[in-house]
């Protein structure tokens, strides 16, 4: 069972990947299957989210930097810095950082034959799942040099291979972790199944990446979990009948306290944001505006009618 819960492009400009993975998994627990499931939910992570951990976790120093190589006679030095992450259309995500070499031979306190060398490492690299079952790892499958304007270029062979040595296994050891989301997943799963500790348990201890690629503009990732049988007191009521007029008129009364925070809370929230989200801002408020008062306002429910607010 595959579960999209946000598709539309407004609403994916609203949630992070992590809170899109929640919600579908929210939704499945709150339409109250009582058969034994397992759910597959999607998880798109932007590679500027990809970069920025790689910037936190590796390239630690000032300006994003790293040292990769200082010998004791200071003559021979590798530096790396200023990483960026690219998308391509066949499966692969390039990272390119620029590199700074200094070399030479020491001899007597002094570097013969010194040179000087600058430009840019570019690699390519194939996502996979990791040690861990929340790792995402990166394994790289070819490499280049690229001068600053990204062309082609040639290196000294000592700098080729110091970028072999000590470049090249520093960007593998990186893996991008999912462990903040998986908890927060935890937290969920706890929440809705307290009185159910054997399905908690079975279902915490499930949770794992199933598949990861790289697309042109993020990772694409599929998390799996198994959601075992779950108690008939578990499950949700029967719904209860619409709201007559009366109540209608009671509830549209209540709403419009709530509906002027909203508005509120989404112009004052949204104002520095790019126009585009405060577009999609203001459509998914006014939208699910009616749609909410329309799901209560039906006859007969012949689907959950929340679902449809979210999918």
């Amino acid at each position: 069972m595959t579960i999209a819960c946000l598709t539309a492009r407004r609403r994916q400009l609203l949630l992070m990947p992590g809170a899109r993975l929640l919600c579908s998994l929210l939704l499945s627990l709150a339409s109250g299957a009582s058969d034994a499931q397992t759910l597959a939910l999607p998880l798109t992570i932007p590679y500027a989210i990809v970069r920025n951990n790689l910037a936190q976790h590796v390239f630690a120093g000032a300006n994003e930097t790293v040292p990769l190589l200082r010998d004791r006679s200071g003559c021979n030095h590798l530096t790396m810095a200023a990483p960026r992450i690219v998308g391509t259309s066949v499966g692969r995500l390039r990272v390119l950082a620029r590199i700074d070499a200094r070399g030479g031979t020491p001899l007597a306190g002094n570097c013969l034959l010194p040179f000087r060398w600058s430009g840019v490492v570019e690699v390519s690299e194939q996502a996979y799942i990791g040690a861990t079952p929340s790792a995402i790892a990166f394994r790289i499958v070819d490499s280049d040099i690229l001068d600053a304007h990204d062309q082609k270029a040639s290196v000294p062979g000592v700098v080729w291979n110091w970028i072999k040595q000590y470049v090249h296994p520093r960007l593998e050891a990186f893996t991008f972790d999912l462990v903040p989301l998986f908890g927060s997943t935890h937290d969920l799963l706890a929440e809705a199944l307290r009185h159910a500790p054997a399905a908690l348990q079975t279902s915490a201890d499930s949770l794992a990446l199933t598949a990861v690629t790289a697309g042109e503009q993020a990772l694409v990732a599929t998390v799996g979990i198994n959601l075992p049988d779950l108690p008939p007191e578990l499950l949700p009521a029967a719904p209860a009948a619409p709201l007559n007029a009366r109540e209608m008129m009671a509830w549209d009364a209540q709403w419009q306290a709530w509906d002027a925070f909203a508005t509120w809370a989404v112009k004052t929230l949204a104002q520095p944001a790019p126009a585009e989200l405060r577009a999609a801002l203001l459509e998914t408020l006014l939208t699910a505006r009616y749609e909410l008062r329309d799901a209560l306002a039906q006859d007969t429910l012949t689907a959950d009618p929340v679902r449809s607010l979210f999918v």
